[in-house]
């Protein structure tokens, strides 16, 4: 499957890692509507997403980020390819692939502390979210609830309004 166009991450001069914690929704969609912005601009940017959660965080990851593609699919403009999206979680190839980044986009605090611990001194700079849309520090609130092992309808609703507004104000 077609994510991000990762071919893209060498030939471009920047890439952007977004991350969140399971790469369900929150990074998925913020990477998607980053790479819509960028490529309506024509903007050169290898943008891809990723989560600090392992693989067995999410048993049941596949529906759910079949319901994010399937949302970030009815949600793009015409003219830009409709999401076809997978799930990467923390291991070898991630931890690569944020290294060579130039920028990383972490959902919350937490995960920004998680990638600083982890990546060490190697690590590029990380921002959360709202740091690089101009919106402070503040979390990006996650929209899975972790009590009842499902998404949030309202938090998930809301966050494909709230990052396509903020891709908006980065690029």
């Amino acid at each position: 499957r077609r994510r991000w166009e990762r071919s893209r991450r060498r030939s471009s001069g920047a890439a952007i890692e977004v991350v969140c914690h399971g790469n369900i929704a929150r990074s998925q969609v913020f990477a998607h509507c980053l790479d819509a912005h960028a490529r309506a601009c024509r903007i050169p940017l290898a943008i891809s997403s990723c989560g600090v959660a392992e693989e067995a965080a999410y048993p049941h990851w596949p529906d759910l980020v079949a319901e994010t593609e399937r949302r970030l699919a009815a949600a793009t403009p015409l003219g830009i390819p409709p999401p076809q999206i997978e799930r990467d979680w923390w291991g070898p190839p991630v931890i690569g692939r944020l290294l060579e980044s130039t920028l990383i986009l972490a959902a919350d605090a937490s995960i920004r502390s998680e990638l600083v611990a982890k990546l060490g001194p190697a690590a590029p700079p990380v921002l959360l979210f709202y740091e690089v849309s101009g919106g402070g520090t503040r979390d990006f609130v996650d929209t899975f609830d972790r009590t009842t092992g499902a998404q949030d309808p309202e938090r998930y609703n809301n966050c494909f309004v709230a990052l396509e507004s903020m891709a908006a104000q980065v690029i």
